[in-house]
């Protein structure tokens, strides 16, 4: 069974189940291959504190909270 989300219209793997439109061929996907509401807010919040920690590590390389040492940093 092939467990990779594909567009309908012309087969291409869905990369991002967040964005309603395929990324080739730009045709609007079914709402059965995107993400919930609510998994999808999980998402952007994971990718928004992805990119708070890049900008802390930027500020502060070598930090012990960059490496995780001490555990996530919220």
């Amino acid at each position: 069974m092939d467990s990779q989300f594909k567009c309908p219209k012309c087969g291409s793997v869905i990369y991002s189940r967040r964005k309603p439109v395929c990324g080739r061929c730009g045709e609007k996907l079914p709402e059965s291959l995107l993400f919930d509401p609510a998994t999808r807010k999980r998402v952007e919040k994971g990718i928004e504190d992805e990119k708070k920690l890049g900008e802390w590590e930027k500020k502060f390389p070598g930090h012990p909270s960059s490496s995780g040492e001490y555990g996530p940093m919220l």
